[in-house]
C-alpha cells in the first residue's frame, strides 16, 4: 500500500509540473501583451473624439453660413416688380366668308400688333400666299392633264395591238379583244381538226419535209421503259393544270424567244401518234421543269417538249407524240 500511495503522489507531483510548464508561458504572454492592448484601446478613443470634433466644427460652420445669408437677405431692399405690358385688346370682328382665304388671312393678321406696325411685310406675305397658291392650283391641272394624256397614249396602244380602230371606252376594247381571242381560238380548233382528219406523214427511212421516221422493232423495247399508259382528257380536267390562265398572268414564262428548226422545214403540226424525228426531241428542246408551265410531270421515258409554239409529250424511245397541246407558247 505505501508503494501505490507513494506512485499516485509521483503522477500528481509530474502532472502539476507540466501543467505549470503550460500556464506560466501563458501568464507572461498576457502581460507583455496587455499594454500593447491598452495603447491600441487608447488611440482608437483618441481618433473618435477628433472625429467628433471635426463633425462639431463643421456643423458650427454651417450654422454660421445659413445666419449670415438670412441677415443678408433680410437687410436686402425690396426690388420693385417689373409692370406688365398692357397689350391692346383684340376686337372681336365678324369672322370673314370660308371661301376667301385671302380676306381670312387678313383678318388673323389685324389682331397682331407687329402686322398693323408693319404693313408692307403683311402685304409681301399675302401676295407670296396667293401666287404660292395659284401655282399649286396650276400644278394640280397640269397633272390632271398629263394623267389624261397618258391614259390616251395606253388606250391608243392596246387599240393597235389589236388591229382596231381607236376605241372612245375601255368597254369597247375589252369587247375588241374578246372577239380577237375567240377568232384566234376558232382558228386553233379547225387546225387541230384537220390534223385528225388528215392522213399521218408517210414513213421515209431519210428525214424528209412531211415524213415521219419508221417504227421501232417491237421486241427491241427495253424493259426498263415500259408503255406509256396516259390519258390527255384526265389532266385537262384537272384545275391544278389550268394552264391557259397560268399564261394569262405570267405571260412572260412563256415567250421562249426564236425557235431553231433542226431540218428548216418549217412548222407542220403533228398529232397524237405520230412519230417525230430524233433531232426534234433532242435535249435542247426538252421543259425541265413541266410544272413552271402549268403541265403534268412526264412519266418515265417520256418528256415534255417545245415544237414551235406547240408543248408536245413525246415517248423517247420511238418519237411517238402520247400529247400536244397547240399554240402553247406565245
Amino acid at each position: 500500500m505505501a508503494k501505490l500511495d507513494s506512485s499516485k503522489c509521483y503522477a500528481m507531483t509530474s502532472k502539476g509540473l507540466t501543467m505549470r510548464k503550460f500556464i506560466i508561458p501563458l501568464l507572461l504572454a498576457s502581460a507583455a501583451a496587455s499594454p500593447v492592448m491598452a495603447q491600441d484601446q487608447s488611440d482608437r478613443e483618441e481618433r473618435r473624439a477628433r472625429a467628433s470634433a471635426e463633425r462639431e466644427e463643421r456643423q458650427k460652420a454651417r450654422e454660421e453660413r445659413q445666419q449670415q445669408s438670412r441677415e443678408e437677405r433680410q437687410q436686402a431692399p425690396e426690388q420693385p416688380q417689373p409692370q406688365q405690358q398692357q397689350q391692346p385688346a383684340q376686337v372681336e370682328q365678324p369672322r370673314p366668308d370660308r371661301g376667301d382665304r385671302q380676306q381670312r388671312v387678313r383678318h388673323r393678321d389685324d389682331g397682331n400688333p407687329a402686322a398693323i406696325q408693319q404693313p408692307a411685310e403683311r402685304q409681301r406675305i399675302e401676295r407670296e400666299q396667293i401666287e404660292r397658291q395659284r401655282g399649286n392650283r396650276q400644278t394640280g391641272r397640269q397633272r390632271i392633264e398629263q394623267q389624261q394624256i397618258d391614259r390616251q397614249r395606253f388606250d391608243r396602244r392596246g387599240d393597235q395591238a389589236i388591229g382596231q380602230a381607236p376605241a372612245r371606252d375601255a368597254r369597247q376594247r375589252i369587247d375588241a379583244r374578246r372577239a380577237q381571242w375567240d377568232q384566234q381560238r376558232s382558228e386553233r380548233l379547225a387546225r387541230q381538226e384537220r390534223i385528225r382528219n388528215s392522213r399521218p406523214p408517210a414513213i421515209s427511212p431519210t428525214p424528209r419535209p412531211g415524213t415521219q421516221p419508221p417504227p421501232p422493232p417491237v421486241n427491241a423495247r427495253p424493259v426498263t421503259n415500259p408503255p406509256v399508259n396516259w390519258s390527255s382528257n384526265r389532266w385537262r380536267k384537272d384545275r391544278r393544270y389550268d394552264w391557259y390562265k397560268h399564261r394569262n398572268r405570267y405571260w412572260w414564262l412563256f415567250q421562249l424567244g426564236w425557235y431553231n428548226d433542226p431540218f428548216g422545214w418549217g412548222y407542220q403540226p403533228y398529232g397524237i401518234g405520230w412519230r417525230m424525228w430524233p433531232s426534234y426531241y433532242s435535249r435542247s428542246y426538252w421543259l425541265d421543269d413541266p410544272w413552271q408551265y402549268r403541265l403534268p410531270y412526264a412519266p418515265a421515258g417520256t418528256r415534255w417538249i417545245r415544237y414551235w409554239d406547240d408543248a408536245v409529250l413525246v415517248d423517247l424511245w420511238s418519237g411517238q407524240v402520247i400529247d400536244v397541246v397547240y399554240n402553247f407558247f406565245w
